[in-house]
């Protein structure tokens, strides 16, 4: 059986949450290497270097496509026609439009249903199409979440044994508790002091950056005590917004806003030294940065709904993301609850060990498999 897989969304060091997943899982899948299976992993150059090494029941093809854009209804899609595997797994993005072989897509979310003024128009057009077309195209559906699953119900009539739930995880040699030494290094860089709420993530309005900005002012009002907030992120939809809010705050001076991706080593020390991180998302499809913040032991500040009131258990305190007062008085209440820091910093990792790319990785495999047979 040959599973072809598209995967050139996560042939970048610049990783942000589905790159992160597409290459978890295309990493477990290699390392399972069922008897008679080959992964043929499709991408549009050179795979980059922290992929390798790889079994020999994986093989790679650079599909080279002189346009920026089409390259999966294009070069993909003629390469399949030429060479054809028993089923295709997209796991981002969207599906070839031009193949008629067996398919299974992940749809990580349809945000663009639930907050349209977070895209352009074009943007919001082509994301729901994309997800109605994999609905009708696919084989198979993967998504990380129940409100993903709810979400899908609602854009197209579908049958729910076509729609397979398997959660995303956290890969804990990746986000491992960093030295002291190298905390004070970044921390100093930064120009951060402890304590400090963090923000890890795309500085978008999706998030609701805008909304712990405000939440921020709230509580700075209401609390003598500095605790500096610290945003950190690539530019998303929304940044502009974000960006004057910033300038423009009253407490500007303790607001770390570092825009861009950062390495990874630097992450690991953001998470060790924080006190609390703060993800009162406006929709997400999973919710990677509330188990990552749990792997540290820090507590987080939750949306009340969807995808994120699925995660966390009793290591997390869930808020309503549109009510700004709500989120300052979480975050009073959390950086002073010495017990609750505690239980979080004992049970939070333990909470986090059932989320593994293992268990993703032969979730997704059944499904794949259950395809063709």
């Amino acid at each position: 059986m040959v599973i072809g897989i598209a995967m050139y969304t996560a042939n970048t060091i610049e990783r942000t949450g589905v790159a992160w997943y597409v290459f978890h899982l295309v990493k477990q899948l290699a390392l399972l290497c069922p008897s008679g299976v080959t992964f043929r992993l499709y991408v549009d150059r050179p795979l980059v270097a922290d992929f390798f090494p790889l079994p020999d029941c994986v093989e790679v093809r650079v599909l080279r496509h002189p346009l920026k854009y089409a390259w999966t209804h294009t070069r993909l899609s003629y390469e399949l026609w030429r060479h054809p595997v028993d089923v295709l797994f997209v796991p981002s993005h969207v599906l070839p439009l031009f193949c008629r072989i067996p398919m299974v897509m992940t749809i990580h979310d349809v945000a663009a249903m639930h907050l349209p003024q977070t895209y352009s128009f074009a943007q919001r057009w082509y994301t729901i199409t994309s997800a109605r077309f994999a609905l009708k195209r696919a084989k198979a559906v993967i998504v990380p979440s129940l409100a993903t699953k709810k979400d899908l119900e609602q854009l197209i009539p579908v049958s729910t044994a076509r729609v397979t739930m398997v959660p995303l995880a956290v890969d804990t040699q990746q986000h491992c508790v960093a030295s002291p030494e190298a905390v004070k290094t970044v921390l100093s860089e930064l120009n951060i002091i402890v304590p400090y709420f963090l923000f890890v993530g795309r500085l978008e309005s999706k998030k609701n950056v805008q909304g712990i900005l405000r939440a921020y002012e709230v509580f700075r009002r209401l609390n003598t005590s500095c605790v500096q907030l610290v945003l950190v992120g690539k530019r998303g939809v929304g940044y502009e917004e974000i960006e004057q809010l910033f300038q423009n705050h009253p407490y500007k001076n303790d607001i770390i806003l570092k825009e861009g991706w950062i390495e990874q080593e630097k992450v690991q020390a953001l998470y060790t030294g924080a006190t609390v991180c703060v993800y009162p998302s406006l929709y997400e499809g999973f919710g990677l940065n509330v188990l990552e913040s749990l792997s540290y032991g820090v507590p987080v500040i939750v949306s009340d709904s969807g995808s994120l009131s699925e995660l966390g258990g009793d290591c997390v305190v869930r808020v309503s993301a549109s009510d700004t007062e709500a989120i300052a008085r979480a975050m009073a209440t959390v950086c002073t609850d010495t017990a609750f820091l505690v239980h979080v910093k004992q049970d939070g990792p333990e909470y986090v060990k059932t989320y593994i790319w293992e268990r993703t990785a032969v979730e997704t495999l059944q499904v794949l498999t259950n395809v063709v047979t």
